[in-house]
């Protein structure tokens, strides 16, 4: 069983990582109403992703003993039977996690730069401030990687 301090100390660490070197991730923070503070997370595979939300996640939001095994088994379940980082997998996660804490976005680094969600899509237009929505270009990269490091605080 992860400790609090042990996961904070984790959290710090993956929040960060370069994600052009760690290009899995997932942006998430607490479900209160009134806890807005949000992070990227990164990873070096989906597996790596998957268990950090299982293990490290509930105790950083003080989940007792029996509730983040229980949550832990679940997440596990959810991805014993698929492997992806999908949108249904998203909500069955959401679903599980709603007391507690909430994923908004998960995915590659390539799909945050590049790719035509929403979520992808609205974050680079804030990085370029309703200009644009289009892909991430070369000279962009480092201040866009530098935002998405220092957003949703």
């Amino acid at each position: 069983m992860i400790t609090k301090d042990q996961a904070i100390e984790l959290g710090d660490a993956v929040m960060n990582r370069d994600p052009r070197e760690y290009p899995y991730g997932y942006f998430s923070g607490g479900s209160f109403a009134l806890d807005s503070a949000r992070v990227f997370m990164w990873f070096s595979d989906e597996q790596d992703l998957i268990k950090h939300i299982a293990d490290c996640d509930p105790a950083v939001y003080d989940l007792d003993e029996a509730e983040s095994v229980a949550f832990s088994n679940h997440v596990h379940r959810i991805f014993k039977v698929d492997n992806a980082l999908s949108s249904e997998n998203l909500e069955l996660l959401n679903a599980a996690a709603s007391s507690f804490f909430c994923v908004d976005w998960w995915g590659t680094f390539d799909e945050l730069t590049c790719g035509d969600g929403q979520f992808a899509r609205q974050l680079r237009s804030e990085f370029r401030e309703g200009e644009s929505d289009s892909p991430i270009v070369d000279l962009e990269m480092d201040d866009f990687i530098d935002l998405i490091q220092h957003y949703g605080f």
